[in-house]
């Protein structure tokens, strides 16, 4: 092996043939050349390698195949082309040549026309690609290429690829008969990820799952199977369901019964009904619940294990799947959250009536009603997760704002919010109720409604009103509520203004400079508010002048531009100073104190 040369074993694996054919096994690919990577010896042997000499070592003094350089450069062309420049001449000085190197115009011409034909064979334009390779030059190194680090490469550049590359299912499908159980795994998930298109390589997946001795390579398979929607794979996925030996293999196998879809949904009925095993019974619940509408006739099927502890779980959240077309098992599901068993199972029939829709409503409403805080949680949650849709069940959602649990509470706020503009008159009753709770949820929610809640505006400002008999903190949150609402708020301004001017005790300055930056969001429609916040300028608390000066500025009032008293401020205009007692010659040229004998450091003791 001569110096300089690449062995077998460090050639790049994603390399093309077409590349290998023009350059030789000793050049680089030239896919390399916008990387910042360039091989340490030039392309073909120097002069010192010639005469039997080491290979260049790079920068690090190793004999390293690469060597980090800077800015991407033209290579190899910068052999020829640019050898007479002073890049050039350190190229070839790295590799052992010294001196003035004479540049080679048909060694530039070579080496460009080699790289064109394989700029031009790897850059179709007709073609996808994956990495800057058309797919069909992926497919070449699969076919032409024994080495199996080289075909997985292969194979997961056209999984990547996906149906694009149904072009070349035929040569995936050789791939399955590979030696090797990783290729075979990376080709059946390649036609998985192909999809439809990939339906004549089928047979060979089911042979894989049922004859292949690697179980990762069958649940692959049996993936890739529930990809193809192909009714001919019912069969071999019930009877890997069933009888495969490898739990993850049975997994796979019922997940891609549920991609199939409604051509399997009675198949998987019948493994539900009689299967003894409860993970096979569980996969088949998971199943179903993933057909969605063609699952309709499994309804009966799932309400009929819903009571039992983990199947029962999984049906009711696959009913949940199912959607509207579950209505049939409404009855069961409110029989479910109101018992006294599985708390998970509750939960899930929660979820599942939420998903279910309006027609689940009045069962979530008697559930609301019920004394158990673990029930109100999760069915208020569901009536939430309808939306606008429940806008009927407000009021009863309201009253869950004064519940002792703040879990409970803080789900309401939430469900109301998802209900929008409807949920409007339930919180504008709660502001006048008797517990702190819900007048402080009911105003914080209006606020996080924001443009929705104008309507509320009337109600805030009542709260505001010197004569309300609102707390503190209550009229705090109904300011910063009016704050939320900007502009719309506008009807709030004069008791805003009377609230700027009222006499608050001692902690009541925050009042102050919360309706402040309420007037500061209505910008220059709140211009009335003036007078009032000019007299906030003169105000004991920096925070109240502060915010005072901000809505100034936002209705476009000249009080608010207020002078910088920091602007005549120099900061490094005492180190401009001499030092006191020194003429600037002497402070200049005064040397520093020297230590004392005690202040130096001493010398480190030697241990043994």
């Amino acid at each position: 092996m001569q110096p300089g040369e690449v062995r077998a074993h460090e050639r790049h694996p994603l390399r093309p043939p077409a590349a290998r054919s023009l350059l030789g096994d000793r050049r680089e690919d030239p896919r390399r050349l916008h990387r910042n990577l360039r091989p340490a010896a030039p392309l073909g042997p120097c002069r010192t390698a010639r005469r039997g000499g080491r290979a260049p070592r790079t920068a690090r003094g190793s004999r390293s195949r690469f060597a980090v350089s800077g800015p991407a450069e033209p290579w190899p062309l910068a052999r020829a082309a640019h050898a007479g420049t002073p890049a050039g001449l350190s190229a070839r000085n790295k590799c052992g040549r010294t001196g003035d190197v004479k540049p080679r115009p048909h060694e530039a011409l070579s080496w460009l026309a080699a790289l064109l034909l394989v700029a031009c064979a790897g850059t179709a334009e007709h073609e996808p690609s994956f990495l800057r390779r058309p797919v069909s030059a992926w497919a070449r190194d699969l076919r032409d290429t024994e080495q199996d680090e080289i075909r997985q490469g292969a194979l997961q550049a056209i999984r990547a690829l996906g149906p694009a590359a149904r072009g070349e299912v035929d040569t995936i499908a050789t791939a399955l008969d590979a030696s090797d159980p990783t290729v075979r795994r990376v080709a059946a998930l390649a036609l998985g990820a192909i999809g439809p298109h990939a339906r004549a390589a089928a047979p060979g997946l089911v042979r894989l799952l049922g004859e292949d001795p690697e179980p990762r390579v069958r649940a692959a398979a049996a993936q890739a199977l529930g990809e193809t929607e192909l009714a001919i794979a019912v069969d071999p996925l019930v009877a890997a369901l069933v009888g495969d030996p490898d739990r993850w293999v049975r997994e796979a196998a019922g997940n891609a019964l549920g991609a199939l879809g409604a051509p399997a949904c009675p198949a998987v009925l019948r493994v539900l009904q009689r299967a003894p095993r409860l993970d096979v019974r569980l996969a088949c619940v998971r199943a179903l619940g993933r057909m969605g509408d063609g699952a309709l006739a499994a309804v009966p099927a799932l309400v009929a294990v819903l009571h039992e502890r983990w199947v029962g779980r999984r049906a009711a959240r696959a009913l949940g799947r199912l959607g509207p077309t579950a209505t049939a098992a409404i009855p069961e599901l409110s029989t479910l959250l109101l018992s006294d068993g599985d708390a998970w199972g509750r939960r899930r029939a929660a979820e599942a009536l939420g998903r279910i829709g309006p027609a689940a409503l009045p069962s979530l409403l008697d559930a609301l009603a019920v004394d158990d805080g673990f029930i109100r949680l999760h069915a208020v949650k569901a009536v939430g997760a309808m939306g606008p849709a429940a806008a009927s069940a407000a009021p009863a959602v309201a009253r869950l704002l004064a519940d002792p649990r703040p879990r409970v509470r803080h789900a309401a706020s939430r469900a109301l919010l998802a209900m929008g503009e409807a949920a409007v008159p339930a919180l504008v009753a709660c502001i006048d109720r008797p517990e702190e709770s819900a007048r402080h949820g009911a105003i914080d929610t209006l606020g996080r409604l924001g443009r929705a809640a104008k309507a509320a505006v009337p109600a805030l400002a009542r709260t505001l009103h010197p004569s309300s008999t609102a707390d503190l903190y209550t009229r705090q949150r109904a300011v910063i509520a009016l704050q939320q609402l900007g502009r719309d708020g506008l009807g709030a301004l004069d008791a805003l203004m009377a609230l700027m001017s009222e006499e608050w005790p001692r902690p009541g300055w925050f009042l102050r400079a919360d309706a402040a930056a309420a007037v500061e969001a209505m910008e220059r429609k709140a211009a009335a508010a003036e007078p009032v916040l000019a007299l906030l300028l003169e105000d004991e608390r920096p925070e109240v002048r502060e915010a005072a000066g901000e809505a100034l500025r936002a209705i476009g009032s000249e009080l608010g531009e207020q002078p910088d008293p920091y602007a005549d401020f120099d900061l490094f205009g005492d180190f401009d100073e001499e030092l006191p007692g020194l003429e600037p010659e002497e402070a200049e040229e005064s040397p520093p104190p020297e230590r004392s004998r005690r202040s130096r450091p001493r010398p480190a003791r030697r241990i043994g």
